[in-house]
């Protein structure tokens, strides 16, 4: 119950990686010695990524921890001088995913048929995401799973003048249900990024109960919501279709795309910060500033020369 289930599975599927070396070279999981861990940095390395082998690391901590031992990577100049020498030789450096811009909405409307109930859904769930710098686990409930005091239902939706409140109960930020975050996207009459009209155009195509996950759809008696795989698989079909690359993309390609969207337009940074509800000044380093904008430093450099 400590751990949101999302973490749960990355650390159930770290546990099964430990437990298993830790089987079949013959080493204690708990207490570990120097010795087992530093094999165990160096059968990552082959394979992993050096942030991605910290990642993997941690349940270590965790276990010994859990059982009333101290932290074997804890103050260990050994094992720490070998994750050094493994950060050096892999790097660690980090590719995040490309931020999605209005142009490329548009790229991506042209990819879809409004009349469809499915592409509608996906639509309103993709301008959602980017006004609202919405998470992927804000957007759209797990494939089974789906809980209506957790993920966007339809009553969360809710028409306010020049724009519509989203209602998020439940996220990275609100795991014990403290509070209720609203975040509101605008309405922008006749233009074709306008969320509000593809959220209501969205449900009018498929008039579902006020407690039915927001992008779901019926086909017959059988109610099918909108998953993040089946969100990503369609995302990237329209990209290709475009021509851009659809492996530079995923969910928080929205998320990034639209707090830079709204960096650029001039939307103070705690606006920013409070509607994509980060907790820290980490959202900085989701914003992509242009060239345009980055040689605007150089210009107030020079103009005062």
């Amino acid at each position: 119950m400590t751990f949101p289930e999302s973490t749960k599975s990355t650390y159930r599927t770290h546990l099964r990686a430990y437990l298993s070396f830790c089987l079949a070279f013959g080493y204690s999981a708990v207490p570990a010695s120097q010795q087992a861990v530093a094999s165990y940095i160096a059968l990552l390395s082959q394979s992993l990524k050096f942030q991605s082998i910290k990642q993997y690391l941690n349940i270590i901590r965790l276990l010994h921890l859990e059982a009333g031992f101290p932290n074997p990577l804890s103050d260990n100049w050994y094992l720490k001088s070998i994750l050094t020498g493994v950060r050096r030789e892999l790097g660690d450096s980090q590719t995040p995913k490309l931020p999605i811009t209005p142009e490329i909405l548009r790229s991506i409307l042209k990819q879809l048929n409004l009349q469809a109930p499915s592409d509608a859904l996906f639509w309103a769930a993709t301008l959602t995401g980017f006004f609202a710098f919405l998470r992927k686990s804000n957007l759209f409930p797990p494939t089974s799973g789906f809980d209506p005091d957790k993920h966007l239902i339809r009553s969360d939706f809710a028409i306010i003048p020049n724009g519509m409140t989203v209602q998020i109960k439940w996220s990275k930020t609100i795991q014990c249900r403290q509070r209720v975050l609203q975040v509101v996207i605008p309405s922008i009459p006749g233009h074709p990024l306008c969320p509000v009209s593809a959220v209501l155009s969205a449900f009018s195509l498929s008039p579902n109960l006020p407690g039915d996950p927001a992008f779901s759809f019926r086909v017959g008696p059988v109610l099918t919501h909108i998953s993040y795989n089946k969100f990503l698989t369609r995302l990237r079909s329209c990209l290709e279709a475009a021509g851009l690359s659809p492996s530079a993309y995923a969910g928080h390609s929205l998320r990034r795309g639209g707090a830079s969207w709204a960096f650029k337009c001039g939307a103070p940074g705690e606006f920013i910060k409070m509607q994509g509800d980060w907790k820290s000044e980490v959202y900085h380093r989701y914003l992509e500033l242009s060239t345009e904008s980055k040689a605007l430093v150089a210009l107030h450099m020079a103009k005062n020369l």
